[in-house]
């Protein structure tokens, strides 16, 4: 067998990049740091902090980026959030209170970058959950940044208009669900309450597919933790532009 030339080395690479979209590893690798704290302190609590978050390996100065913003998070909750709770006589209350974050990665490609973080929150009135996401570039220009509506699926002119848009078409959707009669609904669908609760240019994410996952709150309009979500494709999103006066949609 003859030996590998330098020819042949570089036309598998070639093809090795062509095929991971310029990329040979096109995932992020990750890891998780989990951890329990109590506050004011270990002895004689009124805060339970439970959390889950991913560490990624740092590779590039994008994972470096990435992981900057997951450890700021972190710190913010443990140096300040949830001490300030603590310390105060109506939040802390008779004590037992509980926060509780786990993230979850939903999109590791060789583009983005995406997590979902689950919320819950002991509060007066029992337990409150909530969704909270976020989007990275994994490359090019703005590797390791956070993404907009607009910067993560790259349709339309902005994310405010975009975000109008999806409002209507999932406004649209619940309208067609209310009239099905669906037995999940826990009050008459209101314009005005989603209007106040839904804001699509933060509440998404990516899938693996890239496609952009909407999602109201839990306990909106389903019970517990319950929520609903909408996926759209980069060509759904495209569809929701209309055309103008001239012809042609919107680019």
């Amino acid at each position: 067998m003859k030996p590998m030339t330098r020819i042949s080395r570089l036309l598998i690479l070639a093809l090795l990049l062509a095929l991971t979209g310029g990329s040979v590893s096109a995932q992020v690798q990750v890891s998780w740091l989990e951890g329990e704290a109590h506050f004011p302190d270990d002895k004689k609590y009124t805060y339970t902090y439970i959390y889950r978050y991913p560490k990624v390996e740092v590779s590039s100065a994008a994972t470096e980026e990435i992981n900057h913003y997951f450890d700021t998070a972190l710190q913010e909750m443990m140096q300040l959030m949830v001490p300030m709770y603590a310390a105060d006589p109506i939040m802390a209350g008779d004590g037992g209170k509980l926060i509780r974050e786990a993230y979850e990665v939903t999109c590791n490609t060789d583009r983005y970058f995406s997590c979902l973080m689950t919320r819950s929150q002991t509060v007066e009135e029992g337990t409150l959950n909530s969704l909270r996401s976020v989007v990275f570039a994994a490359d090019g220009e703005y590797a390791g940044q956070t993404l907009t509506l607009r910067g993560a699926t790259g349709v339309g002119d902005s994310s405010v208009q975009m975000a109008a848009l999806v409002f209507e078409d999932v406004w649209r959707q619940l309208e067609v669900v209310k009239q099905a009669g669906e037995p999940l609904l826990l009050e008459e669908v209101s314009y005005q309450v989603l209007a106040e609760e839904f804001y699509p240019e933060s509440h998404f994410y990516l899938d693996e597919e890239e496609n952009a996952v909407f999602y109201l709150q839990p306990g909106l309009l389903r019970p517990g933790k319950e929520t609903l979500r909408f996926v759209y494709s980069r060509e759904q999103l495209n569809a929701l532009i209309p055309a103008q006066s001239e012809g042609g949609n919107v680019p």
